[in-house]
C-alpha cells in the first residue's frame, strides 16, 4: 500500500493504537533495527517487518518498534529494493543482431 489515504485511514484506528502500544511495551520502547551509525535507541515508531504492501499482515508478531532514524533506513532500503524490481519488470529483452547469428 503506498502512503496516502488509506496508509493513514489504517494507522489511525483504535486497533492501531492499541498495537502501537503492545509493540513498544513488548520490545521495551528500544529500537530492534540497531544500524549501526544511525540508531538513536529509543523506538518511537512502529514498523511492519513485512511491508503491509507486500502482503505482510496486521499482527503484533509483523511489528517491531523503531528509532525514526533506522525507519527512515529501512524504509529507503525497501523502496530502493521495489524500483529495482519494478525495472527489471519492464526490461525489454533485446533482440540478438541478425548478422551476429
Amino acid at each position: 500500500m503506498a502512503w496516502g489515504t488509506e496508509s493513514r485511514a489504517r494507522t489511525s484506528t483504535s486497533e492501531h493504537r492499541k498495537r502501537r502500544a503492545r509493540v513498544f511495551a513488548r520490545d521495551g520502547y528500544a529500537c530492534q533495527l540497531r544500524y549501526p551509525n544511525v540508531c538513536t535507541g529509543a523506538a518511537e515508531e512502529m514498523d511492519h517487518i513485512d511491508n503491509v504492501a507486500n502482503d505482510g499482515i496486521e499482527d503484533d508478531s509483523n511489528a517491531q518498534a523503531v528509532c525514526i532514524a533506522c525507519h527512515k533506513v529501512k524504509t529507503g532500503k525497501e523502496a530502493a529494493r521495489a524500483r529495482r524490481i519494478k525495472a527489471a519488470s519492464l526490461r525489454i529483452p533485446r533482440e540478438q543482431h541478425p548478422g551476429l547469428i
